[in-house]
């Protein structure tokens, strides 16, 4: 039973920070670092200043990283407990074995058994979690059920780079709902928080530094230098 455990805990992992990483994504982090992210948070590892304050700057951010952490060291403690317990060896083939084999067998025997059934059960997991169509398929259910359910709302914005001083690189996606909509962008809050306009992408097509009389159109991708509060607020 503690063998049993001890690879649900390990598939649950994966799934919990899957599901923190998407999150994190839908909050408009890039997502090569919504993974190392929800990674870092879940293992209590691999943060740094510069990148812990992606997190601490934003409040539904931290609550998405409190629940990481929560979950991890509850995870880790038990999974520590069931993998020393997994090595008795009463718990010989998930203790579903006659109650008179593991007589006849010696306990060091037991316990490399005991070894080989998480070791084939972690190569099972590691090939599942490393299959990419599957992860994808899973984090595009992921997705949808956390945005159906109104858990997590997708906002039209991702972060690509940020400074220590709260300044950065961002995209911005014009939607419908956009404060930007057939705005001018020297007449635009772009140019209101001094937001300087790096490149706009429109039908595919990138211009670079574009003409302050510029119109924001509708499907438009703009890609901005400013202050990230100021930016996240209004995209």
């Amino acid at each position: 039973m503690h063998t049993i455990l001890f690879v649900a805990v390990i598939i649950v992992s994966i799934l919990v920070v899957m599901i923190g990483a998407i999150a994190f994504e839908l909050t408009g982090l890039e997502r090569s670092s919504a993974q190392f992210q929800a990674l870092s948070c879940f293992t209590g590892t691999g943060f740094t200043t510069k990148e812990s304050e992606q997190i601490t700057l934003y409040p539904l951010r931290r609550r998405i990283a409190m629940f990481l952490m929560i979950i991890g060291n509850a995870g880790f403690v038990t999974m520590i407990a069931a993998f020393a317990n997994s090595l008795n060896p009463q718990s010989f083939l998930f203790n579903f074995a006659p109650s008179y084999l593991p007589s006849f067998l010696p306990p060091v025997l037991i316990i490399l058994l005991n070894l080989a059934i998480l070791g084939v059960a972690g190569y099972f997991i590691y090939k599942t979690a490393t299959n990419a169509a599957l992860v994808k398929g899973l984090g595009d259910r992921i997705r949808k059920y956390l945005l159906k359910k109104k858990y997590m709302k997708s906002v039209p914005f991702e972060e690509l780079f940020i400074t220590s001083t709260g300044y950065g690189v961002v995209r911005i996606d014009i939607t419908p709902a956009s404060p930007l909509l057939n705005k001018v962008i020297s007449q635009s809050l772009l140019t209101e928080h001094r937001v300087n306009v790096l490149a706009l992408e429109r039908n595919y097509e990138v211009i670079h530094n574009p003409p302050a009389d510029t119109t924001i159109d509708l499907n438009d991708r703009i890609f901005c230098f400013g202050k990230m509060e100021d930016m996240q607020s209004f995209a």
